[in-house]
């Protein structure tokens, strides 16, 4: 089965290898969307067009468009989300944290008098999302990869002076916050409570 997904003028193909002919169908499908680009005098920027393949057993076969090979690649960011072939997370994690990080260099610059309830208030609105941005799908699952999100909150919450000796928990409770694992597990909960109750459709 060969899917394919557009988003704005962005197209992929997805689809499962399993043998020679598979590779030959999916050569075929590529051939057919530049067969349909030319019938209707559209372009096709084939220096952006990349193959990116999953598995350890996969024959990382050559595709071309037209006459020009795709070029090959390790990691693609699409939708605001960075994925490897080998579906591991640490480039989007370190592009988050790195990010969130920034912001919250600029809060620590910017406020002479920071207290709970400023310093909850910019985090949650200007940092937190960069942390939890589409995060069902790329839900951290490795130890450092969450203690290096988790890294962010705990920076965050120290940012209040008179609190800086207290232990993260408290620091939570005084805040009025949970830490990431527990409220990316909560949303995990409540959308399978949505797809149960087919309140929501995938």
């Amino acid at each position: 089965m060969i899917y394919s997904k557009a988003y704005a003028d962005d197209n992929k193909i997805i689809t499962t290898i399993v043998d020679s002919f598979s590779n030959y169908k999916l050569q075929l499908d590529i051939d057919n969307i530049c067969k349909w680009i030319r019938d209707w005098s559209a372009q096709l920027n084939v220096e952006k067009c990349k193959v990116v393949h999953f598995g350890r057993n996969n024959s990382n076969h050559d595709y071309k468009i037209e006459s020009f090979p795709l070029n090959k690649s390790v990691c693609e960011k699409d939708l605001g989300i960075y994925i490897k072939n080998d579906l591991k997370w640490d480039t989007q994690i370190n592009y988050v944290t790195a990010k969130a990080n920034r912001i919250l260099g600029m809060l620590k610059k910017s406020l002479r008098y920071p207290n709970v309830s400023n310093i909850k208030l910019l985090y949650t609105s200007m940092v937190r999302p960069h942390l939890e941005f589409a995060i069902t799908s790329w839900c951290p699952y490795l130890k450092k990869d969450i203690d290096m999100l988790e890294k962010v909150q705990r920076r965050a919450t120290k940012l209040v002076p008179n609190l800086k000796n207290l232990t993260y928990s408290k620091r939570l409770s005084k805040f009025g916050l949970t830490d990431l694992t527990s409220r990316r597990l909560r949303g995990d909960l409540i959308q399978m409570f949505k797809l149960i109750n087919k309140i929501e459709v995938v």
